[in-house]
Parts: structure tokens; C-alpha cells; sequence
């Protein structure tokens, strides 16, 4: 049972780019991150029953970068990138997480890259230029690939600055804030876009819109993170990097099931390699990169 808890985590997370998709027929890519992080902000306040340590003036600004760029800055690139590519492309790219994040170390802790991690990094590169080619069910895979991976980049840079409050702050407490905080620098952006607010509320009459944003907000950023944080609690972090790596393969199936994508034979190939890639790196390699998934 607790196995199946850990493994539900990147079961729910990986239902992100196919509702996102979804959601993206009715509304902006601003509007849906905006509304996901609000509600998702709401739901880890009321699980928050304790809060840690009083924040200081340099954690409050540390945490603020980090709304910036983990709550707003990645998910709005990726939400537009889903416009451009297919779910299942999206999912794929999104399993480099791991291989960007020992990349990072290498700027920001400098550690020096191995042989392993060079031929990882040559592997993954051949599957991502696979998945950018021509394809029918994408409309522009190289622009929404570009957008995907400087989403990731910024979700890396989040992780790093992110460390420093894990020193005194629990994850969940961080993760509330740092919603809530994106969500208020979303507003104005929400308010003035092209769409008026009234429209926006009007929105959520649909119960399609409702729907998706319910199992995007609570399922997936909510129960996907208590599924988590009970798999390092009672599984340990080997077995959820394993499962970890399983996300990119349950966000093909899922897109292919839930959506009907079609999958082609270079996307599974991009697939195997991209995959591979990441268990080379990571493979006997001590790191804290369970750490890094997305919410």
C-alpha cells in the first residue's frame, strides 16, 4: 500500500500537461496558471498546521526570487509551450528535470561534469531533436520545445535558490507561500489581460473548466504532493527517484488515454533515450534530485 501511494505521486503529476491542454481551450495560459496556483496556495494553507520559524528579512526576499521564478516564471513559459506541442512531447521533455538539476550543480556548486554525464547529456539532446521535428501533432515543436526547456531552466535555478529556506522552513510551508505570493503577482496580469475579469468568472460556469482546474489544482499539485511527501517519509528517496523517473512514461500514456494523442515511433524512441539519459546521470550518483519535482 505504501508503494502504491509513492507511485500515485507521478501518477498525479504526471496528469499536469494533459489537463493543462484541456484548460488552454478555454483560457489564457496566464489565467490557467494563475487559477491552479491560487486554489493549490488555498489547499496547502489549510493542511499547513504548523508553521516553523519566524522569517527573516533575507528569507522573505529569497523567498519572494523564488515565487517569482517557480509560481510564475516556469509555469507560465510551459503553460504556453503546451499551446505549441502536444501533452505527451511536453511530458517527455519535462522528465530532463533531473539532468538539468546535475547540470546546475555545475554552475552553482562547481562540480565538474564526468564522462557519464557528458554522453547523458549528448543522448537526451538526440531524443529532444527528434521530438522537434515535423509533427501532426504539434504546431510549432520547435518554438514549444525552446519555451519547454527555458521553463525547466528557471524551475532548476528555483530549486538551487530554494535551499537556503529549507534550512529553517518545512517544504510545505515554503510551497504555501511561495503560491500565494505567485498568485498576487499573476493578479494584475489577470485583471488587465485581454480577457475581462467578468468573462473569467463566467468561466468557471463550465463545468469542463471547473473540472480540470479541480483535478490540476487539488489532484494534482495537492494530493501529488502529500503522495510525495509520504513516499520520502515512509519509502525513502531511492525509491521515489526511481519513481520519479517513471513520469514522463505515465505522461505519455496518460495524454494518449485521457486525450487520445497519437504516439509516434520517434516519441517513443525520444522517449528511451531521454529516459535513459537520466538513469545514466543519476545512476550511483548521490544527489538530493527527488527534491526537484514539480509541484
Amino acid at each position: 500500500m505504501k508503494h502504491l501511494v509513492g507511485l500515485l505521486s507521478a501518477v498525479f503529476w504526471s496528469l499536469s500537461f494533459v489537463f493543462t491542454k484541456q484548460l488552454l481551450i478555454y483560457m489564457t495560459p496566464i489565467e490557467v496558471v494563475f487559477y491552479r496556483y491560487l486554489l493549490a496556495g488555498i489547499f496547502y494553507r489549510f493542511m499547513l498546521r504548523n508553521k516553523t520559524n519566524n522569517w527573516t528579512k533575507e528569507e522573505k526576499k529569497t523567498l519572494i526570487v523564488s515565487a517569482l521564478l517557480g509560481i510564475t516564471i516556469y509555469p507560465i513559459m510551459a503553460c504556453y509551450s503546451v499551446s505549441y506541442i502536444s501533452a505527451s512531447f511536453a511530458g517527455i521533455l519535462n522528465g530532463t528535470i533531473p539532468m538539468l538539476t546535475i547540470l546546475g550543480e555545475r554552475f552553482f556548486r562547481g562540480k565538474s561534469l564526468t564522462k557519464r554525464t557528458i554522453m547523458a547529456l549528448l543522448i537526451s539532446l538526440i531524443g529532444i531533436a527528434l521530438l522537434t521535428g515535423e509533427s501532426e501533432t504539434s504546431k510549432a515543436p520547435l518554438l514549444g520545445a525552446a519555451l519547454m526547456i527555458l521553463s525547466l531552466v528557471a524551475w532548476v535555478i528555483f530549486t538551487f535558490i530554494n535551499e537556503k529556506l529549507f534550512v529553517r522552513h518545512t517544504s510545505l510551508e515554503i510551497l504555501t507561500y511561495e503560491c500565494l505570493i505567485g498568485s498576487i503577482v499573476m493578479t494584475p496580469l489577470v485583471i488587465f489581460s485581454k480577457e475581462t475579469l467578468i468573462r473569467q468568472i463566467n468561466l468557471f460556469t463550465n463545468m469542463s473548466v471547473v473540472g480540470n482546474m479541480i483535478v490540476l489544482a487539488f489532484l494534482v499539485s495537492g494530493c501529488g504532493y502529500l503522495c510525495y511527501m509520504y513516499g520520502l517519509k515512509h519509502l525513502g528517496v531511492a525509491y521515489m527517484s526511481f519513481v520519479m523517473n517513471l513520469l514522463p512514461v505515465f505522461s505519455v500514456i496518460s495524454a494518449v488515454i485521457l486525450i487520445h494523442e497519437p504516439i509516434y515511433t520517434k516519441d517513443v524512441i525520444a522517449l528511451i533515450l531521454i529516459s535513459s539519459s537520466v538513469v545514466l546521470m543519476t545512476k550511483k550518483k548521490k544527489t538530493d534530485l527527488v527534491y526537484n519535482q514539480v509541484p
